[in-house]
């Protein structure tokens, strides 16, 4: 991948703001779309933001490497949570306020629940305000917080439900993501059941796809401090460990290239998806949350998302072209041991190169 620049070349301390902001959220909620348009939507105001993408393997990030095409600040953090590199985020901040940087935001890894605690109130930079703890859900999933058949629904066991609704219990924020592909009865309805558990907490109905509500939050992110305050009844860390200790971390870098011709990676990139879906179906597992980034040498890219086996695939953006090579990112939570996640995984790559004539060579494969 090839990093925009994190800091930019902006004046140094033209901006005398220093804020830091965590987005969490649950695995395939929008949390990187959501940073995204809250940048771009900064970035239109003049003022500027950057964006730390956070991740707990030690491959290449697709999220770091969308957010940078799509214009960006963006620092990749690969290797391990937030939560226990407080001196490293710490520098990071530093850097970035040092160069007229004045609003920072960083996703967290996983289901980020511990984030309040450990990254809010540890050893951070006393001299950093604290913008709102900012927790991303999507309307679909909060069927875990009422739902008892909702294994046989949405293919995830029903203690992660316990997962999510300490997510929100944390947030001082929450943000009711991806409005736009429901109606605007089931956004109320949403937003009701969200206030059953969390009647005291603030609630934005957003689109990170299509902007709509971004405005609104994005204010509120300005404007807003971390409430810093312990909620109670989270529940035992054991109890809430265990469904996240089921997710298998998948992550792959590999190469692909026509042996003759050229071929659509839109196309190829579909297949993959496709693949990987009924794969796991099939092996009555799931996928909570798969991201490929692709790029060409011309500058062309593309990003899928797969959040679950019951849904979709999303295009996040498309590719648009033809192509004759491709350097492909997965990142994945797998809902499978890692022994069966990994033998799906390569039979899925190895069936859409062998469908599309593509020689594939894998350059890394991760999964624990």
């Amino acid at each position: 991948m090839q990093e925009r620049p994190f800091f930019g070349t902006g004046i140094a301390g033209i901006n005398r703001m220093k804020k830091f902001g965590i987005i969490s959220g649950f695995l395939g909620a929008g949390k990187t779309t959501t940073m995204i348009a809250l940048s771009e939507y900064y970035k239109e105001k003049g003022i500027r933001c950057g964006l730390i993408a956070n991740d707990l393997g030690e491959c290449e990030m697709v999220d770091a490497a969308y957010s940078s095409r799509r214009g960006a600040a963006v620092r990749p953090m690969a290797g391990g949570c937030i939560c226990y590199r407080t001196e490293e985020l710490s520098d990071v901040l530093e850097q970035a306020f040092a160069a007229g940087i004045g609003l920072v935001l960083s996703d967290i890894p996983g289901c980020g629940v511990g984030a309040l605690d450990h990254v809010y109130r540890g050893n951070l930079r006393q001299d950093v305000e604290l913008a709102p703890f900012a927790v991303v859900v999507e309307p679909r999933q909060l069927a875990l917080l009422s739902d008892e058949d909702v294994f046989y629904r949405i293919h995830l066991p029903r203690d992660m439900g316990e997962l999510l609704l300490a997510q929100l219990q944390e947030a001082d924020t929450i943000v009711l993501n991806k409005i736009d592909t429901v109606t605007e009865a089931e956004v109320q309805e949403a937003v009701s059941l969200i206030r059953q558990h969390c009647p005291e907490t603030i609630v934005f109905p957003v689109s990170a796809r299509t902007g709509e509500g971004i405005p609104a939050l994005g204010e509120h992110i300005l404007s807003g401090k971390a409430a810093l305050s312990q909620p109670e009844g989270l529940g035992d860390k054991k109890e809430l460990d265990a469904p996240q200790d089921r997710l298998s971390w998948y992550d792959c870098r590999y190469y692909v290239k026509v042996c003759c011709d050229d071929f659509s990676p839109d196309d190829y990139l579909g297949d993959l998806m496709e693949s990987a879906r009924f794969s796991f179906a099939a092996m009555n597992a799931n996928t909570p949350h798969m991201k490929i980034f692709a790029s060409g040498e011309d500058g062309s890219f593309a990003k899928y998302s797969l959040t679950g086996i019951d849904y979709p695939v999303e295009k996040d953006q498309l590719y648009g072209g033809r192509a004759v090579e491709l350097a492909v990112v997965i990142n994945a939570r797998l809902l499978s041991p890692p022994p069966l996640a990994s033998q799906i995984m390569k039979a899925c790559i190895d069936a859409a190169g062998k469908k599309h004539n593509l020689d594939t060579m894998i350059f890394s494969t991760d999964c624990r």
